[in-house]
């Protein structure tokens, strides 16, 4: 089970991998191929923290209010990509 906390965790350390992946890229002498391997690894790590953005968007819009004891109250959502849709002016 994934937890709030590892969620944020795998989002913050993505994020400090795709900053050294950036300034590798800008940085160093390496040939194309290993330029593409890094390129390819960053895609991928920001696929992965935009989702892990959009996630956190969506519990945030969820949020209805606080009950009894001044916790806030979720609403359940059922999480559909919206990839694609963006392009077609639906968001």
């Amino acid at each position: 089970m994934v937890t709030k906390k590892n969620t944020a965790q795998k989002f913050e350390t993505s994020l400090k991998e795709l900053e050294e992946i950036v300034k590798e890229l800008e940085n160093s002498q390496i040939d194309l191929d290993d330029h593409l391997k890094l390129y390819e690894k960053g895609v991928r790590l920001i696929q992965s923290c935009q989702q892990s953005l959009k996630e956190a968007e969506q519990k945030i819009l969820l949020l209805s209010g606080m009950d009894a004891t001044g916790e806030p109250v979720l609403q359940k959502f059922k999480h559909e990509s919206t990839e694609g849709k963006e392009q077609h002016g639906l968001f």
